[in-house]
C-alpha cells in the first residue's frame, strides 16, 4: 500500500479515489499493487492512520535522492497555482530565475535537507 501511495504523490496524485482508479487503469500502478485494487477508503484509512511513519520514510527517501544527486540544488520552487501566460516559455523561465535571485543561498534545498537530518537524528 505504502508504495501506491508514495509513487501516486510523486506524480501529483493525493486523491484516494483517483489512486484507486490508477490501480485500475495505469500499467505501472497494476505492477506496483500486484494487479489488486485497493478501495478508496482503504487508502484514505491508511493515509490518515499512518501520517508520521510516512512522513518518516518520504524524509529519508528525499535524503537519499540528494545523496544521489538526483535533486538538483540551484532553484527549487513549490507552487501548485496554474494560470495561463501570454509571454513565450523562455522569457518566463527568465523572469522567474530573476525573480527567485537564482543561485542564493537562501533559495537551494540545503536548509530543508539539513532539517530533516536533525528531525531523524532525534
Amino acid at each position: 500500500m505504502l508504495k501506491i501511495i508514495l509513487f501516486a504523490y510523486s506524480k501529483g496524485i493525493t486523491s484516494s479515489r483517483e489512486i484507486e482508479w490508477c490501480c485500475s487503469t495505469n500499467i505501472i500502478f497494476k505492477a506496483l499493487s500486484c494487479d489488486t485494487i485497493p478501495h478508496f477508503t482503504t487508502i484514505a484509512n491508511f493515509v490518515s492512520r499512518f501520517p508520521q511513519e510516512m512522513a518518516k520514510i518520504f524524509s529519508q527517501i528525499i535524503l537519499i535522492c540528494q545523496e544521489e544527486r538526483l535533486i538538483g540544488s540551484k532553484l527549487y520552487a513549490i507552487d501548485g497555482c496554474k494560470m495561463s501566460s501570454l509571454r513565450s516559455k523562455k522569457h518566463q523561465i527568465i523572469v522567474d530565475a530573476q525573480a527567485f535571485g537564482e543561485g542564493q543561498e537562501h533559495h537551494t534545498l540545503q536548509p530543508m535537507i539539513e532539517s530533516i537530518k536533525n528531525v531523524l537524528q532525534s
